[in-house]
């Protein structure tokens, strides 16, 4: 589905239901409730996506303070609750599986692929405000924070790494982006 589809599809309403049930009572032996389902949640949308991709990147031999930065956007584009309902918020990091619980560490792994990447060549972090209490609401302007990947080159040659982030996402809980970069050796200017 394109990102159009998936919103109508999760904010399309749906058709109530009705529940009927036994009692076991003499009076009032059966009963009915009427049921309003409505879907959202959270679902998160990640910006660029599946490759985060620095293109043809300088190495400065003997220079230990150049880098060059890349910004991953994250989103919430759940539908938003009628009333305030913090379990719509998407939340990053895993979610204990025993526990329920939301948010927790790793929130995104950054992990070499190739021989030549060293583990400290790529580096992710928070670049907006993130509350991890709050997390990120599904209400336009309120629903989306940045992360920063930053390359700071070691050698030359082909750097890769693939960025894993978690979210409570029922559907999408690790997005993985493969992150590339050309590092070539260029004269000084």
């Amino acid at each position: 589905m394109n990102s159009a589809q998936d919103r109508a599809h999760h904010s399309r309403p749906r058709p109530a239901s009705t529940l009927r049930f036994n009692t076991g009572l003499n009076k009032t032996p059966v009963g009915t409730i009427t049921l309003d389902c409505t879907g959202g949640g959270p679902k998160i949308r990640v910006t660029p996506r599946p490759n985060v991709a620095f293109g043809r990147v300088g190495y400065f031999a003997g220079n230990t303070t150049f880098q060059v930065n890349r910004r991953v956007n994250v989103q919430n584009v759940g539908v938003p609750p009628r009333m305030p309902d913090p379990s719509f918020n998407l939340f990053l990091g895993a979610v204990d599986m025993s526990t329920g619980m939301v948010g927790q560490l790793p929130l995104f792994e950054l992990t070499p692929k190739n021989a030549i990447t060293e583990m400290d060549e790529f580096s992710v972090s928070l670049f907006s405000n993130y509350d991890p209490m709050t997390g990120i609401a599904p209400v336009a302007g309120q629903n989306s924070l940045d992360l920063v990947v930053t390359l700071r080159p070691k050698s030359v040659g082909r750097k890769e790494a693939e960025l894993i982030i978690y979210s409570n996402d029922g559907s999408d809980p690790e997005v993985k982006l493969q992150v590339t970069a050309d590092v070539e050796d260029l004269p000084p200017c």
